[in-house]
């Protein structure tokens, strides 16, 4: 797939992914969250690219904006610095910020995707990686129910199968 279509679906992917990941939310109780920065990376034969690094839905003021861009690269850098952490909670610390919010995918022959998103609270953050690479078909349900169980998100459990649905083309 070429930069263009990877971007469009990528693109799509998101959105709808953050259509689902706002119900979640808004079924929880937590209605003022409206969007984040979702950053994508990639690990192939040609070295790591950052193939998608854009705002997903409304970011409230230019700083908050500014802040959750640098927030969801840092999750996708730090994860590709591990070589056994799979999701950016694993690694996690407040006190340099460093949150929960983003996670690899297995290898695919070598390669790995990357998603860190922020934005929304830090599980629902992950909650979003984990649908997105679900429906970008860069992570299987079973790895991404392993992964949720890792950090016990609770708002990625919530989902329903439908939310889970790859993207068509």
């Amino acid at each position: 797939m070429n930069i263009i279509a990877f971007n469009q679906n990528a693109q799509r992917g998101a959105e709808a992914t953050l259509t689902v990941v706002l119900r979640l939310l808004v079924e929880a109780g937590i209605t003022n969250r409206t969007g984040g920065f979702l950053c994508v990376g990639r690990t192939g034969d040609s070295g790591f690219s950052y193939p998608l690094h854009r705002k997903i839905g409304e970011v409230p003021n230019e700083e908050k904006s500014s802040r959750c861009e640098q927030l969801s690269k840092e999750k996708v850098d730090r994860l590709r610095r591990s070589r056994s952490d799979v999701l950016s909670w694993q690694s996690r610390c407040d006190e340099r910020g460093e949150f929960q919010g983003g996670v690899r995918s297995e290898s695919d022959g070598g390669d790995y995707w990357y998603a860190g998103f922020s934005g929304l609270p830090a599980e629902a953050d992950e909650c979003f990686c984990l649908i997105f690479l679900i429906r970008m078909r860069m992570l299987t349900f079973e790895a991404a129910v392993e992964r949720a169980k890792i950090s016990n998100n609770t708002t990625f459990f919530r989902a329903t199968v439908a939310d889970l649905l790859p993207l068509t083309a």
